[in-house]
């Protein structure tokens, strides 16, 4: 087998290490100083402790035993999210010009709207980005059935949001425009 790499992840311990009411507004520089006291035995702690997460269940002793190096990963803050945002949009951007020939523009204040309404500091950006592949899909969908050369997508940033549902996306080819509702929260 010669030398390996094994990286594993998990969110077993993140609520003791980054508790939700904490996460709220912290600053970057608070989170880095967090993730800086935590030392290896508190991180193998948390494994080897039954906790609620994973169903209560704890790792293996002979398990964290054999892990030769711990570090605790930091959670998003919304700058990051955003970024992160971003890039997903972008990622879109260039996959629908490449299979239709044709330009999509996301507007920053699409972006930043999803982000505001989607990001929570426990969930990380998991579930901004399939939002807004999910609205993107909605609005390429009619963009499809409408056969428009270019869309650009906004979001009116003034209007609150009282639930995802309510946003509505306009897309619009310069020459129509129609709405996209937000997906429907179960």
């Amino acid at each position: 087998l010669g030398r390996s790499l094994v990286v594993m992840t998990s969110n077993k311990g993140a609520a003791e290490f980054f508790p939700p009411d904490l996460m709220k507004g912290i600053s970057r520089k608070e989170l880095d100083r967090r993730i800086q006291s935590v030392d290896k035995s508190r991180l193998q702690e948390a494994f080897l402790r039954k906790d609620s997460y994973a169903s209560g269940t704890a790792t293996p002793r002979e398990i964290v035993q054999r892990v030769d190096e711990w570090i605790l990963g930091s959670p998003l803050l919304r700058p990051e999210v955003l970024e992160i945002a971003r890039d997903e949009a972008n990622r879109y951007e260039a996959e629908f010009a490449k299979a239709t020939k044709g330009s999509l523009e996301v507007s920053d204040s699409y972006v930043e709207k999803i982000v505001d309404v989607y990001f929570n500091e426990t969930d990380g950006a998991r579930e901004v980005n399939r939002r807004i592949r999910d609205y993107l899909d909605r609005a390429m969908n009619k963009f499809v059935l409408n056969r428009a050369g270019s869309v650009h997508l906004t979001i009116d940033a003034e209007a609150p949001a009282l639930r995802p549902s309510e946003i509505k996306i306009v897309v619009s080819d310069g020459r129509n425009s129609f709405a996209v509702d937000g997906p429907k929260i179960a």
